[in-house]
């Protein structure tokens, strides 16, 4: 495993220690099973619509491979966890689980009787998802993240893992980075924690995604602050509209430079947790015509592949700047299994969430864009990533 090291920064004559979690990203291409995961993943999170079982399949996590190292315990007990914006609970799989847990036998276990800083709650953990419920205790025991350790934190330790979604998963669990307000049982978020013990200089977190699969390294979370060296120029904040989510207000979706009149304004939110770009159906398929993609499977559109380098960018306008996405930043490669030949998928899903009118803006989002997240300041700000 790729060691954890200390990045120096100078910030306004001050010296900030920033805490870098190097990611990992297993090099997989997606199927057109993953994309209908995706959607139902989607739909589960954000829409105050039931999915059909049939389709959810929490596999769908699986879909954003960009995991890291985290310890909980004395001595430490190592576990690999998904950094997700989109939610706000630490769990891990519990060696109290079922032998008859296939996803919880065959990933790394929290042993409560192995640490000395154990504390037990035992309160009952519950969250419901389209294909079934996961579900398990609150415990409590010193977390660390990269070189951040924080004391007496409060994570749920999973007994029944949902479905066959976390057997090939090369995760352990998951790690929430949304605000608390979301939190299941209001429990103070990893992060949060980290800011209230002061093992962090500044209340900022930021991703750095890297999509290119021979690359060294998937991606890096950064703790109390950014590193430079994965970003050019300076950042672009934008304040979050409603703290929960990392919910923010479009001005405007342009597609070629020109705005569609769908979005003036919208709503989006940032999630490191989703693998792809999504918005209300109606409205996606407007920009599909744009581009010149047809129909594909509910939802989704195929584009000709002679025509991705050409393709129109689509953009979301925030605080008056445009943030644009080429046609390779959009697309993913498939092969048809049938006829061998290469299809070109875009990267944007059609669905609609119920009440909620929202873009939401994955990872091919913040892959072009490296995000800080300040929680301090409840805003996010957007540079150029650079690998």
């Amino acid at each position: 495993m790729r060691s954890l090291v200390f990045l120096l920064v100078c910030v306004a004559a001050a010296t900030a220690v920033l805490h870098r979690v190097p990611l990992q990203k297993e090099p997989r291409s997606r199927t057109i099973a993953d994309l209908r995961r995706t959607r139902a993943f989607i739909t589960n999170r954000y829409s105050d619509v039931k999915a059909n079982d049939d389709i959810l399949d929490l596999h769908n996590y699986q879909d954003a491979q960009y995991y890291g190292p985290l310890y909980i315990g004395t001595p430490a007990q190592h576990f690999e966890v998904i950094f997700d914006t989109g939610s706000s609970n630490l769990w891990v799989p519990s060696e109290t689980c079922s032998a008859f847990s296939i996803a919880c036998q065959t990933h790394n276990r929290y042993d409560a009787t192995k640490s000395s800083t154990y504390k037990p709650n035992g309160t009952d953990f519950f969250i419901q998802y389209g294909s079934g419920a996961l579900s398990g205790f609150l415990s409590s025991d010193t977390v660390t993240v990269g070189t951040s350790s924080v004391v007496d934190q409060t994570f749920a330790e999973a007994t029944h893992e949902p479905g066959l979604a976390f057997v090939a998963g090369k995760f352990d669990g998951i790690m929430g980075m949304a605000f608390s307000v979301i939190s299941v049982k209001g429990i103070p978020t990893v992060f949060d924690t980290m800011v209230d013990q002061g093992v962090v200089d500044e209340p900022v977190f930021s991703f750095f995604l890297n999509h290119d699969l021979s690359g060294e390294v998937g991606g890096e979370l950064v703790l109390g602050g950014s590193d430079p060296a994965h970003y050019e120029g300076e950042f672009h904040y934008v304040p979050v509209s409603r703290v929960g989510y990392w919910q923010l207000t479009t001005d405007a979706i342009k597609v070629g430079g020109v705005a569609k009149d769908f979005c003036d304004p919208c709503e989006a939110i940032v999630d490191t947790g989703t693998s792809l770009i999504a918005g209300p159906t109606a409205y996606v398929k407007l920009i599909m015509h744009d581009l010149g993609a047809i129909p594909f499977i509910a939802g989704e559109y195929l584009i000709n592949c002679n025509h991705v380098e050409t393709m129109p960018t689509v953009s979301f306008t925030l605080d008056g700047q445009d943030f644009e996405l080429t046609g390779p930043e959009l697309i993913i490669e498939n092969i048809d299994e049938s006829t061998g030949k290469k299809v070109c998928i875009v990267g944007i899903l059609g669905l609609d969430l119920g009440l909620m009118e929202l873009w939401i803006l994955g990872d091919p989002f913040i892959a072009r864009y490296y995000t800080e997240f300040d929680v301090g300041n409840k805003r996010m700000g957007f540079a150029r990533s650079l690998a």
